[in-house]
């Protein structure tokens, strides 16, 4: 196991302290040790030692006592006395004898014939004759051995203490005495022992007779079971070790001769290691005090040894810094004074490389940055791949469609891409067992880019053109290909459609200016229907008729705004304007063109509010997506839905100030894929072939101009099957125009000022120079902008208004109005122009124009124009 670098001055510390402590540490084990182990040895010898001399006590007052019985027995037996004299006689004896209660005779029956006692004050011996003894085991065991007998620890009938009864026969009598085994603990105590030791004595069975604690004495417990209890009775003397209520003890047993007590003197280790405990504790001390001053010394010489290496250590952190304006002072010991000096020319050498390596390191990170830069900056996939086919980098647009960053890629194989990025004939020209030479690579790639088929990390194929060219550098691992894909999938999708967007704007280019011409033409036909209005009679048939006219004119006119909508020639004009005569209009219109197997239904909430935008738009929305239904239903028939109304803020996709418009168009047809909803607004998608119908533009200018009008456009499934259309347009303020249904013309009023008109299109002309008149104002027309400039040349002031051309040949109306603001910089100008692409409302007005209306112009546009200029 390895571990990390060490503190010098941690190390030097430790190993002061290890060398002060060490050894001292290893003396107070070594004496500790040697002092338990004499410790225990001297317990061993004076616990056998005391058991030995208590043993000897009790058996030399056992001894006089069974001599003191014989010598009693003699005497009476020799003396011929009274037996009431032998009361005296016995009682003589015991008070003349240590450790008897009393001495009695007992003759052959066990009945007690003399007694001598202790005086206790209350007993005599006469309470003792007569007693009978017969039943005592002592007495039986006397009779039957004729020999000398030991009872048992018994009860004193004198002082109910534990006692022993020793009896011996001669003659005809027994004599016997009761010893107390008080007597005999008193004994004991003479001895003078250390409180520390235990002794306690067992009779033969191993029942305590003695013991420091009277009270296991009393409830007669039994060490039978214990070691040297059991040595002692069995008649062996020897040292013991022997567990006792928890604690351990050293213990010198021996047998008692004569009753074969057990004398044992115990003590416990823990007092016998109490001096030992004591050294230690001294040791422990003077270990401490040892600790201390090595610290502190340790401390001292370390900081005397470390802190020169501390400021080299600060010096080369500074150096790391590449800060070397430090110094190092002079050291107080040679070897560290030559380190020293070794450090400051090391200082001076790394100065001067790193100046060097830091000029070289600059320039190559800006080359590597500006070549990592430049290839990121490349729109194409690349990357890089060894001699082996391994890859060795790429640029990010080679990530994107990998789906790995450039990190996951350095170090794949050919094949680990799948068909990304290394087409199969570059991975078969790598698949070779000898690795290729540069030589080899340059040779095989150096045609021209070919065309491959690449599936990127979605799963989406794409159509590539591949080139590679072999490089070399410095060792082999920079030696392989630079690879560059060029995706031209969308070219080749672009291609088509090019195709495709030529033909519609060449039809778009033919309509623009069909519908241009048609204008012209069409602007006079409802201007003169308007002004026949005004002259017939009220009621008339002409009257109806012309209104039929004009009505038929209007519709013809809007048919004309989404041509040239369509052509990309007209803008719309954002107003106000009611959706519901244009949904009626519009799917009168339809319903004319469509098969009779389709049914139209619909339905206009008569409380809609007005919509902002333009009315030839609002038209093509609705005819757009109705077509697109109807399309839908062309095979088996079915019902078209369109549903008009006002909703409030809480359906609607986002809160607006007027609510919304909610167009529902609705068929029964197949209905619409999920797959397909997710491209359904893409210009050019279609679910037809390029054919009619299926030019994939109706949905698509759906979406813009629903977008225009600021409004959402949301795909659906209808209830019981096919597709459900809902737009939602935001609601306008006041009233809206719906002039779209209307056929009636505004009352005159009467303006007064000279107007400057100019058109080409005479018809047109002279419909509004009539138009002008009729309102009451002065008309001077021309048919060309340079006759109107020369006249507006020869007489600035002359003219309250112009109204113009845009579209006009040698100058047209925009040059004209330049060159009339050089003369009079205040005169209004009205451009009125039927092809919207040559000028945009937004231009005109930023050029100065006053007013820009699209043709064809009606009698409203040139009284709101009069109203604003010449009221």
């Amino acid at each position: 196991m390895r571990f990390g670098p060490r503190s010098l001055r941690t190390s030097i510390m430790g190993w002061m302290l290890l060398l002060a402590v060490l050894p001292l540490l290893f003396i107070a084990v070594a004496v500790v040790g040697v002092q338990r182990r004499h410790e225990m040895v001297e317990a061993r010898h004076n616990t056998l030692l005391l058991a030995h001399q208590v043993k000897a006590r009790f058996e030399n007052i056992l001894k006089g006592a069974q001599a003191v019985l014989r010598q009693n027995h003699s005497f009476l037996s020799r003396v011929v006395v009274k037996p009431a004299e032998f009361n005296y006689i016995l009682d003589a004896a015991v008070a003349a004898t240590d450790g008897f209660e009393s001495i009695f005779l007992v003759n052959a029956e066990g009945r007690v014939v003399a007694a001598g006692v202790r005086d206790t004050g209350d007993m005599s011996g006469d309470m003792l004759v007569g007693v009978d003894f017969s039943a005592a085991p002592y007495f039986k065991a006397v009779m039957k051995k004729k020999t000398m007998v030991w009872s048992d620890v018994h009860q004193s009938l004198f002082t109910g203490r534990n006692s022993v009864t020793l009896a011996i026969p001669e003659g005809k009598f027994i004599i016997a005495g009761t010893i107390s085994i008080d007597s005999l603990g008193s004994q004991i105590r003479l001895l003078n022992l250390d409180p520390a030791l235990r002794v306690f004595l067992a009779d033969r069975h191993g029942t305590l007779i003695f013991h420091p604690d009277q009270e296991k004495v009393s409830q007669r417990v039994s060490y039978a079971a214990l070691e040297p209890v059991r040595a002692a009775i069995s008649g062996r003397t020897g040292v013991y070790a022997f567990t006792l209520d928890g604690e351990k003890y050293i213990s010198g047993a021996a047998p008692v001769a004569g009753p074969g007590w057990a004398v044992v003197v115990a003590e416990s280790v823990r007092d016998i290691h109490l001096y030992n405990r004591r050294m230690a504790f001294l040791f422990v001390a003077a270990l401490a005090l040892v600790l201390v001053v090595a610290i502190i010394g340790s401390v001292y010489i370390s900081s005397r040894i470390v802190r020169p290496l501390d400021a080299m250590v600060i010096a080369a952190a500074t150096l790391g810094r590449s800060s070397y304006d430090l110094e190092m002072s002079s050291q107080p010991f040679v070897e560290l004074e030559a380190l020293a000096q070794g450090f400051r020319e090391m200082v001076a050498t790394v100065r001067g490389r790193e100046e060097l390596l830091g000029e070289s390191y600059e320039r190559l990170s800006e080359q590597y940055v500006l070549q990592e830069t430049l290839l990121d900056a490349v729109p194409l996939p690349v990357f890089f791949i060894d001699g082996a086919g391994f890859f060795l980098g790429c640029n990010l647009a080679f990530e994107d469609i990998s789906g790995k960053s450039r990190d996951e890629i350095t170090g794949l194989g050919p094949a680990d891409l799948g068909g990304i990025g290394i087409p199969g004939f570059v991975a078969a020209f790598f698949s070779g067992r000898e690795r290729p030479t540069f030589a080899a690579m340059r040779a095989r790639f150096v045609d021209a880019p070919r065309e491959c088929r690449v599936v990127d990390a979605g799963g989406k194929t794409h159509i590539m053109l591949w080139q590679a060219r072999a490089f070399s550098g410095i060792g082999e691992r920079y030696q392989g290909l630079v690879c560059v894909l060029a995706d031209i999938s969308q070219l080749r999708e672009t291609e088509l459609n090019l195709r495709h967007a030529q033909k519609m704007e060449a039809i778009g280019t033919l309509a623009g200016g069909i519908a241009h011409d048609f204008n012209n033409v069409l602007n006079a036909v409802l201007g003169y229907a308007e002004l026949s209005l005004l002259e017939v009679e009220k009621g008339s048939v002409v009257e109806e008729n012309l209104g039929r006219i004009s009505a038929a004119g209007r519709r013809a006119a809007d048919l004309v705004r989404q041509i040239l909508t369509f052509s990309r020639k007209r803008e719309g004009q954002p107003a106000p304007f009611l959706l519901g005569p244009v949904a009626k209009e519009s799917v009168k219109l339809l319903q004319a063109t469509i098969s009779p197997d389709i049914e139209i239904i619909c339905r206009v909430s008569p409380d809609c509010p007005p919509v902002v935008g333009d009315v030839s738009r609002g038209q093509q929305l609705l005819m757009n997506l109705c077509t697109n239904a109807v399309q839908a239903m062309d095979e088996s028939g079915g019902r078209l839905t369109v549903d008009l109304d006002w909703v409030d803020n809480g359906e609607a996709p986002r809160p607006h100030e007027h609510g919304w418009l909610r167009l529902r168009v609705a068929d029964t047809g197949p209905g619409i894929s999920a797959a397909v909803k997710e491209r359904i607004f893409e210009p050019y998608f279609s679910t037809k072939d390029r054919g009619p119908g299926g030019t994939g533009l109706g949905l698509a200018i759906v979406h813009s101009i629903v977008t225009d009008m600021d409004g959402v456009i949301e795909v659906g499934d209808g209830p019981g099957g096919g597709a459900v259309f809902t737009v939602w347009l935001p609601g306008a303020g006041g009233e809206g125009n719906a002039a779209v249904a209307a056929g009636l013309v505004s009352p005159m009023d009467s303006y007064h000022g000279r107007v400057m008109l100019v058109d080409d299109e005479e018809m047109l002309r002279n419909f509004v120079g009539r138009a002008l008149e009729m309102y009451g104002c002065e008309v001077e027309s021309f048919a060309t902008a340079v006759a109107a400039l020369d006249a507006f040349v020869a007489d600035p002031g002359a003219y309250d208004l112009l109204i113009t051309d845009q579209v006009m040949p040698q100058m047209n109306g925009m040059e004209l109005v330049r060159r009339i603001r050089e003369k009079r910089s205040d005169l209004p100008v009205v451009l009125f122009t039927g092809y919207g692409d040559k000028i945009s409302r937004e231009e005109a007005l930023e050029q100065g124009i006053d007013d820009y209306r699209i043709k064809p112009l009606t009698m409203a546009d040139i009284s709101d124009i009069l109203k604003r200029f010449m009221a």
